[in-house]
């Protein structure tokens, strides 16, 4: 390029400013100025004055600043001082230093500045400056070149052929800008069609690949984050539970300590590296260091090890008792830390060798869906602002060279390829990004014919900007054709498997996106790893009205006659022949019937292409049929080794599924009409050959059992018996189950299946069939089957084999798992028949029987999503199961009852399910002794109630307390056989005998059962019964001690009272003299030294030593009292006597004088314990499931459990209900209170809330720091914290507005909310190679707590708030509840127990401080905690809901759905939107309903606000950081808001926080 002339005031801005825009070319040029060898660095601000530098081999530096000046003043000369002052003292190692200005030193024979009678030119006060600037330098004994970079010199620059693209970018602002890569995007995706479906896309990790490729920051963190888990394993292995006092072993693991930080320090000190040399094997040479010592720990420690062993106490037979050996488990945490490293070390090569490749080749067969992960990569890239181009291989229909086609494409047809790449190397570093060429399918277009001889110069252009890098993508099957050997050879080859261990995400996610029945839909593997297969198979389903697979070898054939279409269509219109023709289902069945004439699996390559291409004959090889098969993925090539060393290229269909099947028809088809099938499967018959092999193929097994049942109307064993000994013909059979038409089962079907549940492994699959095909209705084998079956057996005996194999079949991705998911993700509104309902609803019920928590509380779930919205067909669901046996099912199926009741506001449907319930359940007036059961039940009655049913009921029948007949309570007699005898089934035994002393323990020794479910230990519900019956008269509390003696004494008489009197003045000074005595003998014995310890825990020894010490005063005036008390005794009346006796006693017992009677827990023990075993458990049914199937998570209340603790919780929710038939009851904590029993709620007895089926929150909780949301868009990162946390706090011009906090719009419809209890945090990012809790980072939070005040107050309430500090947290917080079930809030019977200011819900209240108003909150807390019981919440969280106040105001109903409320005609009124989408904490109010309020009820919205700004410190034993409190109130007016923030630091010196100021906030 010759010499140019350029427009400065034309370059292109970057980040808003043409200033910056100038800086970073300056540092562009700067990078090909570095010498060779060089480090190079980009500055960011502030820039401790260079822009950018480069570190020389030698150590020196040069540096470069630019400034954007337009002139060259006074001004700018200052500026230009500062930043060189800056640099000579930021920079000791400056050598040169470059000052580019786009503007030349003008001559002084032109134009200069005129000082004095001379003029002095820009040249001169440059000389004049560099001077003054050597002197600074010579200062600090240092040599530094000034070299002026001004127009001249960068024009000159620029104008060199390696900086075309360069000027292209920078002056030609048209393209490689954002909009620009978008619009090319946009006309990528619009060429791939159908290939890209984001709405179904399915997270795979090949695209963390494609991310280390392009070197993205989120690349760089995964790195980053390898030191996480190695630092974790290093503190473990350093300072473990038992310390070694060894100076040895210390001194060893000391060096391992500094050799693994080093490691860690490496690992944190990776920075994003965009272009050039990686850090990554340079780290793995430091694990490699850390062998060394690793193994001379690691053999210290086993050497010391085995002497700690030698030297334990051995019995006569030479056996140590066990006792932990500190060596051996720090050897354990030595070698979690050796796998740690050996993982990273892994992990970093391999992201090496992604990363610095410059070349991504994506290969993989037909339909793996590269494609669309091509466009989801790129889409995110270009909306991360990393520049990236995708082009279309489809696209290139020219013989052209590739690089005309690509800029004809972008639409850049008058650029040079080197243009191109300039300007995109220019956009890469100006955005300090990888920029990317992706070019999707090459094979495509005339792909085949350009890239083998024009791929390697195309990439060769490409590669001399180490800032680019070329994704291409290639089917399999043309890689050698289209890639030549020497790109292969040096690129990095990465193969897209598509759905490959995936299947199941991949599949449930295309099901309920095409609405499919997920239950029925068996994994088909191979076929659903292919993205395409599965897309066109549901899509193909969705369009003919289906909503399950097809069954039959009719309907497999229909299943891949949908893919084969789709791929007729494309070899239609690619070869040219009337797409009306099945040409491809034709090539499949003639390659079949050659398979069958050869008995192979595939054809050779040339017989292969004679059988298909006969179907359409005289085609060139690129356009025969055959190869269009090969290409489109239905027949695949490959090269076997076979007769030694000679390889045959073969072709064989690509599904082996079908291919399977299509030979069985084949094979069938052979057997002349009318068929004899007996003969023809004989020795001698046509089908001999097909089945003498020993091994047949499964899936060939499986198509024969299908289609012989399906044409014959019996099993193939009939006539092929000799099969039946073959390895994996039960297999076979049942697979075949699940894919035959519904016609073809018979006698012998089911023989076969009664001889195939003989074994655990064949029952198992036996049952895995039944649920696969449980939900589809007219199948044999569907749930009514199941339900027959699992109803002719008691539930022990159903237990043994049903309730085993739920618990094993739960987690394993099988039908039980697609059971679950499928019906707990359906949403009221979709289209499912009433027969599927009815099936998948009994087919789930009968999950409920399983002792897996897991499965059990998520098939309920999954219930409660079935049956919402379909009441009657609930209806059928009881009636089917309310006479099963099993209390686990029944009380569940009850509870889905009231949940789907409570998520319906339908009165009409909810009475119709409560008039079947009541008549089950109440009718009797002895409704089941299960306190959950009726719990539930009556729910569903009070449900129909509160809407409004009509439904004839007698109502005390459904509320406690209920009639039941008290059982018979075995005695200790009795239950002796059942408690434990550790002499059989020790812990360390593996004898069966185990499973039934854990019962007896967990009962009645110290298990946890008995000590927190019955309350031994602790204030279970058990314990809150009186043994008291309930018709008798209520227990009261006697009078206090106090109001004993006063009593007593008012009743002597005039003889008796002296002596009192004297006693009382006798007792009194005892009492003081021996407490003023105790209280000084221990502060002697505290700071005296040489004390023998003295056990306190003996009161008869403590009472000797005291006595030992006892002063002579303290003894008179002992004896004094002794001698008085003697008086009294003497002076009382006999009944007097005995009333001052009593009460002495009660004095001395006072703990449990005033207790009621308590139930007695022995015989709740004994009850169950018996119970257990009447139920069915046996050590024969259940020992071995109970002993080593069960897998223990220790103490934990979420868990899966044994089968006999689910037999213990059956009897003791019969006990509960026992109990609260017959026995008061009274709450410890509450005996104040007119108390009775009302519900389970009470005793923290209910153990799942079945109106609620959220998991988790989709976001999360806030307090790590919440998502950004329309709610809460306020952002904050203005993190800076750095050498002076105080200063950084201080700063309040920094902090969110508090109104933007509390009223926000949501953009999809423009409607104004209030957040009615909001909170809000943000936390400064921890570095990637760190836990958060590892560093001191910033934070600062803030919680807004609105409350329903009188608008006449509003004023009074905000001049009051000024006066006050709200920090604490003492004015009224909402209410939290986790016993009520979140569908009872504001109506349930529940929910009216917690109303109490007991449990924080005060109602109108005036809170402290003085506080002139009184107020209501406006918000309820409902919390679901994952340490529960429920073991479908996978995450706790809180929903924030409205108070009763605004419900009833407000005329509001819950939706069923979240923690939304809506009217009556359906207008969305309050909510909490984390229920359905990431965000802060918020109770939202539509502002338009509260202005309402406002002029209706004269009440409107008033806030406390508090929060906080503050540095955490790392590990939370850092340094104390003072903090800025806030403090503050608003009220509502009308439509806007009014208040103030009071923001104050914390001074604890000055005994207290100081105000900084007030922000002030008015309408």
């Amino acid at each position: 390029m010759s010499g140019i002339t350029l427009d400065w005031t034309a370059i292109r801005p970057l980040n808003g400013g043409r200033e910056k825009g100038f800086e970073e070319l300056c540092s562009q040029l700067a990078r090909t100025e570095a010498p060779g060898g060089a480090r190079f660095v980009r500055k960011g601000t502030p820039d401790a004055g260079v822009e950018c530098y480069a570190v020389l081999a030698d150590g020196t530096e040069w540096g470069w600043q630019s400034k954007y000046f337009d002139t060259l003043g006074d001004s700018q000369w200052k500026q230009l001082d500062e930043s060189v002052e800056a640099a000579v003292e930021k920079h000791p190692q400056l050598a040169r230093y470059y000052i580019c200005v786009p503007l030349d030193l003008a001559d002084a024979r032109i134009v200069g500045k005129k000082t004095g009678t001379q003029w002095k030119s820009a040249k001169d006060q440059w000389d004049e400056h560099v001077t003054k600037w050597r002197g600074w330098a010579q200062g600090k004994n240092r040599t530094i070149e000034f070299v002026w970079w001004g127009s001249s010199e960068m024009l000159e620059r620029l104008a060199r052929t390696e900086n075309v693209g360069r000027v292209r970018f920078w002056f030609d602002k048209r393209g490689f800008d954002g909009a620009w890569f978008s619009a090319r995007l946009d006309e990528a995706i619009r060429a791939a069609g159908a290939r890209y479906t984001p709405e179904i896309h399915v997270e795979l990790p090949i695209a963390e690949d494609l991310d280390a490729f392009g070197r993205t920051q989120r690349f760089f963190n995964r790195v980053k984050a390898l030191a996480i888990p190695v630092r974790e394993a290093l503190q473990r292995a350093r300072d473990s539970e038992q310390p070694i006092a060894d100076a040895e072993t210390a001194a060893l693991t000391d060096s391992l300590s500094e050799a693994v930080q080093t490691v860690l320090n490496a690992l944190g000190a990776i920075s994003h590296v965009a272009a050039g040399p990686l850090p990554f094997t340079s780290v793995v040479e430091k694990i490699e260091a850390t062998s060394a010592p690793m193994q001379a720990l690691a053999a210290d420690l086993e050497k010391r090890a085995t002497e700690h062993d030698a030297q334990q106490p051995k019995d006569e037979a030479g056996h140590g008792r066990y006792r932990p050996n500190p060596f051996r488990e720090r050897g354990y945490t030595l070698r979690r830390l050796e796998r740690e490293l050996r993982e990273a070390s892994d992990a970093l090569l391999r992201a090496d060798e992604l990363a610095a490749s410059s070349t991504f080749v994506l290969r993989g067969n037909a339909g793996t869906g590269k494609t669309h992960l091509l466009c989801d990569v790129v889409k995110r890239r270009v909306e991360a602002h990393q520049p990236t181009v995708l082009l279309m291989g489809q696209r290139f229909v020219s013989n052209d060279a590739p690089w005309s086609q690509v800029l004809q494409h972008l639409d850049l047809a008058a650029l040079s390829a080197e243009e191109f790449i300039g300007a995109l190397e220019a956009s890469a570093q100006a955005s300090g990004e990888r920029a990317l060429i992706a070019i999707d399918a090459i094979n495509e277009g005339t792909g085949r014919t350009v890239w083998p001889t024009h791929l390697a110069a195309f990439l060769a252009q490409v590669e001399r900007s180490p800032w680019l890098g070329v994704v291409l993508s290639v089917r399999s099957s043309y890689e050698d054709v289209v890639i030549p050997t020497e790109v292969r050879d040096r690129a990095l080859l990465v193969t897209h498997h598509g759905f490959r261990e995936h299947e199941y995400d991949a599949t449930k996610t295309f099901f309920v996106h095409y609405g499919l029945e997920f239950p029925s839909t068996p994994l088909l593997a191979p076929e659903f790893q292919n993205p395409l297969f599965l897309k066109t198979l549901c899509r193909g389903l969705n369009k003919q009205g289906h909503q399950r697979l097809p069954r039959g070898f009719h309907g497999i054939s229909a299943v891949f006659n949908l893919y084969l279409d789709a791929v007729n269509a494309r070899l239609a219109q690619q070869l040219g022949y009337d797409p009306r023709t099945p040409l491809v289902r034709r090539a499949v069945d003639a390659f079949a019937a050659a398979l069958v004439d050869a008995n192979e699996r595939w054809l050779q390559r040339e017989h292969a292409a004679l059988v298909v291409d006969a179907l359409f004959p005289n085609r060139d090889f690129e356009r025969s049929l055959s190869r269009g098969l090969v290409v489109e993925g239905v027949l695949a090539e490959d090269s076997l080794l076979r007769e030694g060393t000679t390889r045959h290229d073969v072709v064989y269909v690509a599904y082996e599924r079908l291919a399977d099947h299509l030979v069985a028809k084949a094979l069938l088809d052979k057997v002349p009409a009318p068929p004899d099938w007996a003969t023809a499967f004989s020795a001698h018959g046509v089908l001999a050959a097909a089945i003498a092999d020993e091994y047949i193929p499964p899936g060939l097994l499986e198509a024969l059992f299908i289609q012989v049942a399906e044409r014959t109307d019996t099993e193939l064993l009939t006539f092929a018996p000799q099969l039946t000994a073959r390895r994996g013909t039960g297999h076979a059979f049942c697979q075949s189950l699940i894919w035959r038409s519904n016609a073809a089962f018979s006698e012998a079907t089911r023989k076969l299946l009664n001889d195939l549940c003989g074994s655990d492994q064949g029952l198992h699959e036996t049952l895995d069939v039944l649920l696969t095909v449980a939900t589809i209705p007219g199948h044999p084998l569907n749930a009514t089957f199941l339900d027959r079956w699992c109803s002719e057996d008691a539930m022990a005996d159903r237990d043994e084999w049903w309730s085993t194999y739920l618990y094993s079949a739960w987690g394993g991705h099988g039908a039980v798992d697609r059971l679950v998911d499928w019906a707990w993700a359906l949403g009221s509104d979709a289209g499912i028949a009433d027969d599927a309902v009815d099936l998948c609803g009994i087919a789930l019920a009968w999950m409920l029987t399983t002792s897996h928590r897991f499965l059990r509380d998520r098939a309920t779930k999954a219930l409660v999503s079935l049956y919402t919205g379909r009441l009657a067909s609930m209806v059928r669901l009881v009636d089917r199961f309310a006479d099963v046996d099993d209390p686990y099912v029944t009380e569940r199926v009850y509870a889905v009852a009231y949940g789907v009741a409570m998520r319906s506001a339908d009165a009409d449907a909810v009475g119709g399910l409560a008039a079947c319930v009541y008549g089950r359940v109440f009718a009797s007036g002895s409704p089941p002794p299960h306190v959950l059961l009726r719990d539930y039940a009556r729910g569903v009655v009070e449900r129909a109630l509160h809407l409004g049913s009509t439904i004839e009921f007698d109502a005390a029948l459904i509320r406690p307390p209920y009639k039941s007949e008290w059982p018979s309570i075995p005695s200790e007699e009795d239950v002796k056989p059942l408690l434990p005898d550790w002499s059989k089934g020790s812990h360390d035994s593996r004898e069966l005998e185990w499973s039934r002393n854990v019962i007896g323990t967990s009962v009645t020794g110290f298990g946890d059962f008995a000590r927190y479910i019955i309350g031994t230990n602790s204030s279970a519900g058990s314990r809150e019964y009186l043994s008291l019956r309930l018709d008798g008269p209520p227990w009261t509390p006697p009078p206090s001690l106090a109001e004993q003696l006063t009593a007593l004494v008012a009743d002597l008489s005039e003889d008796e009272l002296p002596a009192w009197q004297a006693f009382d003045v006798a007792d009194r000074a005892y009492a003081a003299a021996s407490s003023e005595f105790v209280r000084a003998w221990f502060d002697r014995r505290e700071g005296a030294d040489g004390q023998p310890a003295l056990d306190l825990s003996n009161q008869e020894t403590l009472e000797a030593e005291l006595e030992k010490d006892y002063p002579p005063e303290l003894v008179s005036i002992g004896k004094t009292r002794d001698e008085a008390e003697r008086t009294l005794e003497a002076s009382l009346s006999a009944e007097h006597a005995a009333r001052m006796s009593a009460i002495r006693d009660a004095k001395e017992n006072q703990h449990t004088a005033s207790r009621p009677p308590r139930f007695d827990l022995g015989q709740v023990q004994r009850y169950i314990l018996k119970r257990v075993f009447d139920l069915g458990w046996t050590v024969e049914r259940f020992g071995h499931f109970d002993r080593f199937v069960v897998r223990s998570d220790g103490r934990a209340a979420s868990k899966p459990e044994r089968m006999g603790k689910k037999y213990q919780w059956i009897a003791y929710h019969e006990m509960t209900a026992f109990l609260s038939d017959h026995f008061q009851y009274r709450e410890a904590f509450r005996e104040d209170d007119d108390q009775s029993y009302h519900g389970p709620w009470q005793s923290h007895l209910r153990d799942i809330d079945p109106s609620c089926t959220l998991s988790a929150l989709p976001g999360g909780t806030s307090w790590d720091g919440h998502t950004p949301a329309w709610w809460g868009a306020a952002p904050y990162a203005a993190w800076g914290h750095g050498a002076n946390p105080k200063d950084w706090v201080a700063k309040v011009d920094d902090l969110p507005k508090v109104e933007d906090l509390l009223v926000c719009v949501n953009p999809a419809d423009g409607s104004r909310w209030l957040n009615g209890h909001g909170y809000f945090n943000w936390k400064e990012e921890a570095p990637p190679d760190q836990r958060p809790t590892d560093v001191a980072r910033g934070e600062l939070w803030c919680i807004a707590n609105a409350y329903l005040i009188r608008t006449s107050d509003a004023d009074a309430f905000l001049k009051w708030a000024e006066t006050v500090d709200f920090w604490g947290r003492w004015m009224p917080d909402p209410p939290q509840v986790y016993r009520m079930f979140l569908g009872e809030h504001g109506w349930a019977p529940a929910f009216r127990y917690f109303q109490d200011e007991y449990y924080g819900d005060g109602g109108w209240t005036q809170p402290g401080h003085e506080c002139p108003v009184t107020l209501r909150q406006v918000a309820i807390e409902y919390l679901n905690e994952s340490s529960g019981f429920d073991c479908s919440v996978d995450d706790g969280y809180t929903l924030r809901l409205p108070a009763e106040e605004l419900i009833t105001k407000l005329g509001l109903r819950w939706t069923g759905s979240g923690a939304a409320f809506t009217t009556s005609s359906g207008q969305l009124v309050a909510q909490d939107p984390t229920a359905s989408a990431p965000g802060p904490s918020a109770l939202l109010l539509r502002a338009d309903a509260l202005q309402d309020l406002q002029q209706r009820d004269q009440l409107t919205l008033c806030w406390a606000v508090l929060g906080e700004k503050r540095v955490l410190s790392a590990g939370g034993n850092g340094p104390h950081h003072p903090a800025l409190r806030l403090s503050g109130a608003y009220v509502l007016e009308g439509a806007k808001l009014k208040g103030f923030v009071k923001r104050m630091l914390e001074e604890h010196d000055a005994g207290g926080p100081r105000l900084i100021d007030t922000y002030r906030s008015e309408p």
